[in-house]
């Protein structure tokens, strides 16, 4: 029970004359390791975990504010490459205070913590950087992955 954060990673494996098959030995791989496919169901699209917050406040907020438009549903949400830019750059701006309370300052002005049903501590504290420095972590490796991969965040409450 509380907020539960997801950040997914989608691949869409297209059909052979969309890409020249370039997605057909992966598609059949997937299906040979699910094993019992029906013999007319197609593997199209590959889903990895990219991140997981527990009750990281701030960062749901931010991605209510600026991908959600406001709206706090709990339904799943594309993020793009350059939201995750500007998430990454607040997050850099929050962890370069050099001081707890210059990094607290940082953190109020550009990521408050957020109250909610269960959303967790509103402290700024060895929690609250520690989840910076873990959502830092998730957007560089996603903005590093290969092409063709989009990214999606979802939350439940």
């Amino acid at each position: 029970m509380g907020l539960d954060m997801y950040f997914k990673a989608k691949k869409w494996l297209w059909s052979g004359i969309c890409n020249n098959g370039q997605d057909e030995p992966a598609k059949q791989a997937i299906a040979q390791a699910l094993g019992n496919l029906p013999e007319d169901w197609e593997v199209q699209e590959v889903v990895c975990e990219a991140g997981y917050w527990r009750k990281a406040n701030a960062i749901h907020q931010w991605f209510v504010d600026n991908v959600q438009n406001g709206e706090d549903e709990c339904r799943e949400h594309r993020v793009s490459p350059e939201q995750m830019q500007k998430l990454l750059a607040v997050v850099n701006t929050v962890l370069e205070g050099e001081t707890p309370a210059e990094r607290e300052a940082l953190a109020e002005e550009h990521l408050p913590t957020e109250s909610g049903f269960f959303f967790g501590n509103l402290e700024y504290d060895e929690w609250y950087f520690e989840k910076l420095e873990h959502t830092k972590a998730i957007l560089e490796k996603a903005l590093a992955s290969p092409e063709g991969w989009e990214f999606y965040y979802q939350s439940s409450w």
